[in-house]
């Protein structure tokens, strides 16, 4: 696993949010995003719901999806384009 820092979608071509050669849910720094989506937990808290770290949700995911087979997505990136994306970071 690396890091990837989001400040680099721009320049690698990675689309933020939805759709091919995305980072899905991801989405860069800045104002051009600023407030997208922000929520009170508030609710889900005193109901008794804990937050969990993000990682942990995408470990999750991945997991979920390992038995579904190589099938192709509309959103993301293909194996390639991760592996070469890694490369670039590393």
């Amino acid at each position: 696993m690396v890091d990837y820092p989001p400040a680099r979608m721009d320049d690698d071509g990675v689309a933020p949010w939805s759709g091919p050669r995305s980072l899905p849910l991801v989405l860069p720094l800045g104002d051009d995003y600023a407030g997208f989506a922000q929520r009170s937990d508030a609710l889900a808290l005193a109901l008794g719901l804990a937050r969990r770290p993000l990682l942990d949700t995408f470990r999750d995911i991945i997991a979920a999806e390992a038995p579904l087979g190589n099938r192709v997505l509309g959103a993301g990136l293909s194996p390639e384009e991760e592996a070469a994306l890694v490369e670039a970071v590393r």
